[in-house]
C-alpha cells in the first residue's frame, strides 16, 4: 500500500491506496471488476468511472465520518480539475496482471457459501487444476453461461477440507448459476492472472521449448495436452487417480525440470 496525503483548501487527509493487485481486498477487487473489467470502453476513456474507482480505493476502509469528509474533498477536487496526480495511482491496473493471490476466497450464491482455492493455488491437486483449466479454455471457446458455472464449480468447494471430486461439479454448478456476475467475472480474471503467474514460474510446461513443442497456453484450447501429460505421468491407467491427487506445484516443478533439458 502507498500512503497518500491529500491537502486541499482547508482539509488534510492521510489515506492509503493499493500499489498492486495482491493488495486488493474483496470489496476493492469487486469495484475493479465493475469499473475496469466488465465495461467494453477502456477505463481511461471513462473519467467518471476512474474517479469512482479512485474514490472507492482511497475511502473504502475509512470510518463513516472520515469517509464522508473524504468524499466532500474529492468532489471539490473534481470541480477544481486537480485530480491528475491522484489518478496516476491507478497505473498498476494497466500493467500485465500476473498477481498470484486468490482474492475472492469466499463467495455466496443464493443461500450457499463456497470456498475458493488458496493463494498461488497452494494445496491444489494436479487433477483439480487440469479439470478447471480445461473448462477455463472451453469457456473461452464456447462462451456459454453453463460452461462458466461449471468452471467456477470446479474451483470452489463447500468447505476447505473437502477433497476434489468431479462428481460434485454438476450439482454445484446449478448453485453457482445464482452467483452475481461481478463475482463470476472476477473469478475469471483472477484465474487468468494466477495462470499467467504459473506460466512464468513453469515456462517449459506452458510455453514449451525448441525441443519440446508441448504448448498449453491461454487462448489455445489444447485439452489433449493436459490429458497426454496426465497419461504419461501415470504410466498406466490404474495410476491416473494417484497422479490426480499429487499437489499441482510438485507436478509442475518436476515437469518443468524434465522439459527444460
Amino acid at each position: 500500500m502507498i500512503d497518500v496525503i491529500i491537502e486541499h483548501k482547508k482539509s488534510k487527509l492521510e489515506l492509503s491506496h493499493p500499489e498492486q493487485f495482491n493488495e486488493l481486498n474483496p470489496l476493492q477487487f469487486r469495484a475493479l471488476i465493475r469499473y475496469f473489467i466488465i465495461p467494453e470502453v477502456p477505463l481511461v476513456e471513462r473519467l467518471s468511472d476512474s474517479i469512482a474507482l479512485l474514490q472507492f480505493f482511497l475511502g473504502q476502509e475509512l470510518n463513516k465520518s472520515i469517509k464522508t469528509r473524504w468524499y466532500r474533498v474529492m468532489n471539490s477536487m473534481v470541480e477544481d480539475g486537480i485530480l491528475a496526480d491522484l489518478l496516476k495511482l491507478q497505473n498498476f491496473i494497466y500493467e500485465e496482471q500476473t498477481f498470484n493471490n486468490w482474492i475472492l476466497k469466499e463467495i455466496k450464491a443464493g443461500s450457499r457459501t463456497f470456498y475458493g482455492p488458496r493463494d498461488r493455488f497452494s494445496y491444489m491437486t494436479f487433477g483439480e487444476f487440469i479439470s478447471a483449466d480445461m473448462m477455463f479454455l472451453n469457456y473461452f471457446e464456447q462462451k456459454t453461461d453453463a460452461m462458466l458455472n461449471r468452471f467456477i464449480a470446479t474451483l470452489y468447494k463447500d468447505n476447505l477440507k473437502e477433497e476434489f471430486s468431479t462428481d460434485l461439479i454438476a450439482s454445484r454448478a446449478s448453485q453457482i448459476e445464482k452467483l452475481d456476475n461481478i463475482d463470476k467475472q472476477g473469478i475469471l480474471f483472477n484465474y487468468s492472472s494466477v495462470r499467467y503467474w504459473l506460466t512464468d514460474k513453469y515456462p517449459f510446461v506452458f510455453k514449451g521449448s525448441e525441443q519440446n513443442k508441448q504448448e498449453i497456453h491461454l487462448g489455445n484450447n489444447n485439452q489433449a495436452g493436459w490429458m497426454s501429460i496426465r497419461r504419461n505421468l501415470a504410466g498406466d491407467v490404474l495410476n491416473l487417480d494417484k497422479i490426480d491427487r499429487v499437489l499441482l506445484h510438485d507436478v509442475l516443478a518436476d515437469l518443468n525440470e524434465k522439459m527444460s533439458k
